[in-house]
């Protein structure tokens, strides 16, 4: 079989890989051992070569490991396969080690052990496609041949994010929180790994940018703000169900807080939720978080919801557009 090169791959595909197997983002069973299996699945490597006679080290120590995602060989469980039948020898790489990310895109600080556990999860590809990322920079020798790797993983990010934002429209906050959750935080590490291959290989990526405002907005329209506010103003019940207030948790906002509150102020004016000032501001104080993680303030929102305060609401193309919400029923 002809060897890929290393700038004909498109490593970001993982995500798709990850977006593929939903049963990970459905299971409510996650701990650390399953994830480092998953890990352990995900990033096998199985280098073949001909003969049963094999140097295994010389041919270990040839290996470019940054290719594979890792960093030096402190990182990797090697396993030697010999095939009788195929006549053929295989170095398989397994990583050994869990790859701590420093970024967290804006994602808050959980108490509950399996977000903090997807999220690390998450962390760990993001730190090996900066590997691999690297490594294409600083081993090919053609700009035309990073310009193809660039153009290529960027675009399979770009779908993967589209794929991934109607799922969360599918989802939305009907279904099991934990998804939810998860699936949320899968975007945004989708999206923000787009930002980074934008950015590092922006001389040699020539096409038309992603703007991660625009991006931010797309997440943000994904999630379907009325399967939020039906349930919560349903003339079926006065109050929220107990297992609810118990099982939910608040969604991080990442775009502007006027604009959140711009949406709930348009929703009140034209009548699109019946309901009055005082349950809209608890409405966004109890169930969002700012794109810091913190509480949007009472008094802030209260202020924006305020008519004769219309300096303080988006406006413009920040404004978010009603129209596609017409298919309320009134």
């Amino acid at each position: 079989m002809k060897k890929v090169e290393n700038y004909q791959k498109t490593d970001v595909s993982i995500f798709k890989k990850i977006f593929e197997r939903k049963f990970f983002c459905k299971t409510k069973n996650i701990n650390e051992r399953k994830v480092k299996d998953y890990i352990r699945e995900l990033y096998l490597e199985e280098i073949s070569y001909p003969g049963l006679e094999l140097d295994v080290q010389k041919e270990i120590s040839k290996l470019n490991l940054q290719e594979y995602g890792f960093n030096s060989i402190d990182d990797v469980d090697i396993e030697i396969k010999k095939y009788v039948f195929n006549e053929s020898t295989s170095i398989i790489l397994r990583p050994k080690t869990f790859f701590e990310n420093g970024e967290r895109f804006g994602i808050p600080q959980y108490d509950h052990f399996e977000k903090e556990l997807f999220i690390m999860f998450l962390g760990d590809t993001f730190e090996r496609l900066k590997i691999k990322a690297e490594n294409i920079i600083h081993t090919c020798v053609c700009d035309k041949h990073i310009e193809f790797y660039a153009k290529k993983n960027i675009q399979v990010l770009s779908s993967s994010f589209d794929d991934a934002n109607n799922y969360m429209n599918e989802i939305c906050i009907r279904e099991d929180n934990l998804k939810f959750f998860r699936v949320y935080v899968l975007n945004t590490y989708i999206y923000n790994s787009l930002m980074f291959y934008q950015n590092r290989f922006n001389e040699f990526y020539l096409e038309e940018k992603h703007l991660i405002n625009d991006m931010r907005m797309k997440l943000v329209n994904s999630i379907g703000i009325h399967t939020i506010i039906e349930p919560l103003f349903s003339n079926k019940c006065d109050e929220l169900d107990n297992e609810f207030i118990k099982d939910f948790e608040p969604i991080p906002w990442n775009g502007q807080t006027n604009v959140l509150v711009t949406l709930f102020y348009d929703f009140l004016k034209e009548k699109r939720i019946k309901t009055n000032i005082k349950n809209v501001v608890l409405l966004i104080y109890w169930c969002f978080r700012d794109k810091n993680g913190k509480r949007i303030s009472k008094l802030t929102i209260e202020t924006i919801l305020k008519d004769y305060r219309s300096e303080k609401r988006a406006s413009g193309n920040k404004r978010i557009d009603l129209g596609r919400f017409d298919n309320f029923d009134d």
